[in-house]
């Protein structure tokens, strides 16, 4: 994808700019040695007597002079030039490097991960828009395209990173297009699947475990906890009502896994945005079918639910019950196949061996224990009334014992050796996620039981804020970081490439050595005739005796102002003829005395004559010139043969142009375009809402935005159809009018 930026002047111009600089000098070098040589061959051809030619030495010697030695002395400019800016590149190229290292550092520290709500990819950057006209910025970051902020070739300045507030742009994904929020790339993430066969209670699990987060586990840790998108909050607000009456909430059933984004904020604690999966159960029935689920490339967790009732020993065990009991839907997957689909996604996923150690922990959760009394036979009724042994350190390992104890005695010894030997970590729990059976007769809210165990035991392994631990403080990263040699290293290089980038705009500002480079990145350049059509500066200086009395001159035409269409030549003084030849001179024509000779004038030059006046639209907009040390004021003698002009305002575009001094008076006129303008929508019905989309203020009558920028307009009224438009807000105020259609 290309990118909608334009590069750096120190990734490219610069050093375009830097070679024009140097063969701007040489040919500078080069014409003033031909100069002299003009000068002083015409003074030779033109001299009558020995003592007049004799000047002619002077200028000879002086061109040779030049271009022996002041090629050396441009050569050995333009070594300090090279080795000047070389150094200042380098600095800049070092400050570049230390923003790219800090903002990765930053984000590895944080735990910044951009993850899709939608496709579940994981992405390295998202794609950003640009705030102005929406073009897309897929490596917005430092790079060559600039350090801390990218230029969009809409002219807007856009921040490239975490320090300069990047997050405030909108971001898409550039895999399924989707929209993110700031929440799905600047926040610490964890991810935790919850894995099951259809009919397990996965559903159920997800509902009661987000509502136990907010509710509970988030105000005990000095959290808030909300939904980052509101129509998840929405779907969550049903459901949720439907359990409190008793109504447990229906099945998934897309195979692509239906995600909760949980957003947890507190005092002293860094952003956490927690993704909960729930696929649906019959995409574990292929292996193709999962495939697609790329979550299962960045998992914090597993939480494994198995139904006792999968189980063929328990299904057979509980046969007459189950037939007299429909409200219990056993789930008819194994849970060994369930297991062995998965370790073969995760074997794929993470590119290991058959024999490998999988690291992701796993939480095995029997759920639907209170069915049947099976609390007393699996629950933690039974571990209160079974002993401990030696081997039980802790009350974890007894539940492990028991539970795994128990899987084994019901025929599924096989699941449990594989999940222990092919998982580096794994604990077995028991849960019910309604807490009871479902009842149509029963309208009291569903009170689940210990779903939250397995589910901190998972989120406390890769970050221990959910241990219960104090905040620490916000900064306390920066000091980590400085405390090791390598941070400290990368403190001080910063704080020398914001020095180098504080000298290189005094450098930049002032003008660099050797000849001024082409101006061809200025806003706009304006080139008149300079003194006149086709006439070298080199002939008023070196002009020939005159053998007649000068004829006066023409009256000049006043001039005019500095549009593109001023290139008509100004008039000169009359000039004596010069010999045809170089050999052949004038004769008198009678034996009359030769007039007197006239003593010579050279013609003035700009920097003796020219005089600059500016006006400007805006009236009183600020005029600078950039080129020379004093303030402008009208009628300044610039002293330069070209000077920069710089008009600024606080409500309009800066504008900045050269204008080549050709007139002794010089005229220049200067309109700004304005920055703001107002808008105004007349709707029709007068009463009807109108909404401006892409700016954060609400709308109101002859609201001020910015000029030359597109504006998308939403007019609703109850009982009439929305009208959407694209408003472009030029140079001038805008008034719309809209006539809403009635529905």
């Amino acid at each position: 994808m290309t990118e909608s930026a334009y590069r750096s002047y120190f990734f490219g111009k610069g050093f375009a700019d830097l070679g024009a600089t140097i063969a701007g000098a040489f040919a500078n070098n080069r014409r003033d040695a031909s100069d002299l040589w003009t000068r002083g061959r015409d003074a030779w051809v033109l001299g009558d007597n020995l003592i007049e030619k004799l000047p002619s030495a002077w200028w000879v010697g002086a061109s040779l002079s030049v271009r022996v030695f002041g090629t050396l002395t441009t050569l050995g400019l333009t070594v300090v030039h090279v080795l000047i800016l070389s150094l200042f590149f380098g600095l800049i190229y070092l400050a570049f490097t230390a923003v790219l290292a800090f903002e990765r550092i930053l984000m590895l520290v944080r735990g910044f991960v951009s993850v899709c709500p939608h496709c579940h990819t994981r992405l390295p950057l998202p794609v950003y828009r640009c705030d102005s006209c929406t073009r897309t910025h897929s490596r917005l970051i430092p790079s060559s395209f600039g350090i801390l902020f990218h230029r969009c070739k809409c002219g807007a300045k856009l921040p490239c990173t975490v320090f300069t507030n990047r997050g405030r742009l909108q971001s898409q994904c550039p895999t399924c297009g989707n929209m993110l929020s700031r929440e799905h790339t600047e926040t610490r993430k964890q991810f935790l699947p919850i894995i099951g066969g259809p009919q397990v209670g996965k559903s159920a699990y997800l509902f009661a475990l987000t509502r136990e987060l907010r509710d509970s586990v988030a105000p005990r840790l000095g959290m808030h906890g909300s939904f980052v998108s509101p129509d998840q909050e929405r779907a969550y607000n049903a459901v949720i009502a439907g359990i409190d009456h008793g109504v447990p909430p229906e099945k998934t059933v897309q195979t692509l896994p239906r995600a909760f984004d949980l957003l947890f904020r507190g005092p002293g604690r860094p952003d956490l945005t927690l993704y909960l999966y729930d696929p649906a159960g019959e995409a574990f029935q292929r292996s193709d079918e999962l495939i697609p689920h790329r979550f299962l490339d960045y998992p914090s967790g597993i939480l494994f639910l198995v139904d006792p009732f999968s189980i063929p020993e328990v299904r057979s065990r509980y046969a007459e019950q189950l037939k007299s009991n429909l409200n219990i839907s056993p789930s008819r997957f194994p849970p060994d196949e369930l297991l062995t689909r998965l370790i073969n996604v995760l074997e794929g996923q993470f590119g290991l061996s058959p024999t490998a150690k999988i690291k992701v922990p796993v939480a095995v959760v029997l759920t639907k224990i209170d069915a049947f009394r099976l609390e007393d036979e699996i629950g933690e009724e039974a571990l209160r009334a079974g002993g401990a042994t030696t081997a039980d350190k802790t009350e974890q390992a007894r539940r492990n014992r028991l539970i795994t104890q128990r899987l084994r005695e019901w025929d599924e010894g096989g699941f449990v050796h594989r999940i222990e030997t092919r998982f580096a970590t794994v604990n077995f729990y028991t849960a019910s996620a309604l807490g009871r059976t479902p009842d149509e007769a029963r309208h009291d809210p569903f009170a689940p039981k210990r779903i939250m165990e397995p589910v901190l035991w998972l989120l406390g392994r890769s970050n221990a804020l959910w241990a219960g631990k104090p905040p620490r403080p916000r900064a306390e990263w920066f000091v980590r970081v400085l405390s090791t040699p390598a941070g400290l290293t990368a403190g001080v290089a910063a704080l020398a490439a914001a020095a180098s980038i504080g000298v290189g705009a005094i450098m930049l500002r002032g003008g660099s050595l050797g000849a001024q480079a082409p101006a061809d990145h200025r806003a706009e350049t304006v080139v008149y005739g300079r003194f006149g059509a086709g006439q070298a500066r080199s002939e008023s200086a070196a002009q020939p005796r005159a053998a007649v009395p000068p004829q006066p001159a023409p009256p000049r035409p006043k001039a005019a102002s500095s549009g593109p269409a001023q290139d008509t030549p100004a008039p000169s003084r009359p000039r004596p003829a010069v010999p045809p030849t170089l050999m052949e001179r004038p004769q008198p024509a009678s034996p009359t005395p030769p007039a007197p000779s006239l003593p010579r004038q050279p013609l003035p030059t700009a920097e003796e004559c020219c005089r600059l006046f500016v006006k400007t639209d805006p009236a009183d907009a600020q005029v600078r010139i950039m080129n020379i040390a004093p303030k402008y004021y009208p009628g300044i003698r610039p002293g330069k043969d070209v000077v920069d002009i710089l008009v600024e305002h606080k409500d309009f575009v800066p504008k900045r142009m050269e204008v080549v001094m050709t007139d002794p008076r010089q005229d220049v006129w200067i309109r700004l375009e304005p920055k703001f303008q107002y808008l105004t929508v007349e709707p029709t019905p007068s009463h009807a809402r109108v909404r401006v989309m892409n700016v954060v203020p609400p709308y109101e009558d002859q609201m001020r935005l910015p000029a030359f920028r597109h504006y998308d307009v939403l007019v609703s009224a109850p009982g009439y159809q929305d009208l959407r438009r694209d408003i472009f807000l030029d140079e001038y105020d805008k008034r719309v009018q809209v006539v809403l259609q009635s529905r």
